[in-house]
């Protein structure tokens, strides 16, 4: 059996997993959509 330190630990490394995911994949979307926005504005 897990001990509640090991559950705290576990659930917060996933939290903070998937935040670090959310983050990269808004950065990426950023990245991928700054060359259409400058070719709109030429």
């Amino acid at each position: 059996m897990l001990h509640k330190s090991q559950c705290i630990f576990l659930s917060r490394a996933a939290f903070y997993f998937i935040l670090t995911v959310i983050i990269c994949y808004f950065y990426l979307i950023s990245l991928i959509q700054e060359p259409f926005d400058r070719s709109d504005r030429l």
